[in-house]
């Protein structure tokens, strides 16, 4: 398919290219490559890498790839808004699928760290959970002021109240699969 076939509405405005997501993603992979490396060494295992579904899984995917070491893969549902009106709520609710979070090492991945309210309450989950520690990754962070939570690893930051979708960031369920990343204007 070319990029013709696939393309956004016109209201799309480009953000950051596939290019530039492409080579901050291969960066920051060799950027937490030392952290995994060095998990590994002390314990015996690599650390459990815990995608937040459904926005995180494209970053997800590209960052593991570009971790020139092991990661244990898993996955978590955690849903912060509306799905149907992309409407903030107060109502965090998480399903761990499968995953033994205790005694671990995580590496938590998501899209965004808008509101940072979905990052503080995995990260306040997983510890709750018994993980020994827990680092976080995102593709993008929107910058506050005050910053409510800083990541600590993202690929890009962004400053302003625009709405945000492709790379896993959704338009009211729709474009997440857009290889770029956009404001909405």
């Amino acid at each position: 398919m070319s990029d013709n076939d696939k393309r956004v509405p016109d209201h799309f405005n480009p953000l950051f290219n596939a290019g530039q997501i492409a080579e901050r993603v291969q960066a920051l992979g060799q950027t937490i490559a030392p952290w995994v490396n060095n998990v590994t060494k002390s314990t015996g295992k690599p650390p459990l890498a815990l995608c937040i579904l459904r926005g995180g899984v494209f970053f997800y995917a590209d960052l593991l790839r570009a971790i020139p070491a092991s990661l244990e893969i898993a996955f978590c549902r955690c849903q912060s808004y509306s799905i149907t009106e992309n409407v903030q709520t107060n109502d965090i609710r998480c399903d761990f699928v499968s995953t033994e979070i205790s005694n671990r090492h995580i590496l938590l991945v998501d899209d965004i760290c808008d509101t940072a309210k979905t990052l503080n309450f995995m990260l306040r989950k997983c510890l709750d959970e018994n993980a020994l520690e827990v680092r976080t990754a995102v593709a993008l962070l929107r910058e506050r002021d005050p910053t409510p939570f800083t990541p600590d690893w993202q690929c890009f930051s962004f400053k302003g109240d625009d709405w945000i979708a492709g790379y896993g960031m959704e338009d009211k369920n729709n474009w997440a699969n857009a290889p770029e990343i956009y404001t909405l204007g």
